[in-house]
């Protein structure tokens, strides 16, 4: 139970898609990929060295955006459907023989974004156009969060370049959460762990059936009994 509740962390920990203002590419796709890992914690070193090489691949329009998210050579795999004109989500996730679906309404949500802002408090943003630096021909400045919950300290740093337009920043518990661009390289230090993502590709091109759901049978969960399973977590806060 606990190496499944870990994975489930890491995953959520990780589904990150973003924000931008440039007019220069508002449709296409971005993929991350998971290039480091760190811990302090021996029982969860080996598990995390694993986790390198995972990806999230980011599919976007002005209207929709899907994350693809692939980890343990494949073990788990999850999909998130962000609909824009009708404020909803729907995510589908495989894992160890587990399939798991949710659908959040635009009042669930509502709901979530009011607790995130309560959850960060007076933290905000910060940004340093002097530290700059090139990510597959973008230029990208820095973005740093700093916060406190519940006891425990975490730090997120984004590189982003505002060339890149993605409809919404999302961390999960924070879902209010703007920036002035695409992060193309992302670094959090979540106390008990570190990790880095970085754009591997990045592409104009947007299959047309990007958004076609996943079939089979899923069973639907609540967001509440996800949490319980751990999955409304973010690095244990």
């Amino acid at each position: 139970m606990i190496r499944f509740k870990a994975l489930i962390v890491l995953a959520i920990c990780s589904s990150l898609a973003f924000t931008g203002w440039s007019q220069q590419l508002s449709e296409g796709m971005v993929k991350m990929e998971l290039i480091d890992v760190k811990t302090d914690n021996p029982q969860m070193s080996q598990m995390l060295d694993a986790m390198k090489g995972s990806t999230q691949v980011i599919y976007f329009n002005e209207e929709q955006q899907k994350v693809d998210m692939t980890m343990m050579g494949g073990m788990m795999h999850m999909q998130m459907y962000q609909d824009f004109n009708n404020n909803t989500s729907e995510s589908y996730i495989d894992m160890m023989g587990q399939k798991i679906k949710t659908i959040q309404s635009s009042d669930e949500k509502a709901k979530q974004a009011e607790a995130s802002k309560a959850m960060m408090g007076d933290s905000g943003v910060k940004y340093d156009k002097n530290d700059t630096k090139e990510i597959l021909g973008y230029k990208c400045h820095k973005a740093m969060i700093e916060m406190v919950n519940q006891g425990q300290k975490a730090t997120m740093t984004f590189y982003i370049t505002p060339e890149i337009k993605v409809p919404k920043a999302f961390v999960q518990n924070m879902d209010h959460l703007k920036l002035e661009g695409a992060p193309l390289e992302i670094n959090m230090d979540l106390g008990m762990m570190g990790m880095t993502y970085r754009a591997v590709e990045i592409s104009k091109d947007l299959p047309s059936d990007f958004f076609k759901k996943p079939e089979g049978d899923y069973k639907e969960m609540t967001t509440e009994q996800l949490q319980q399973m751990g999955m409304g977590q973010m690095g244990g806060f």
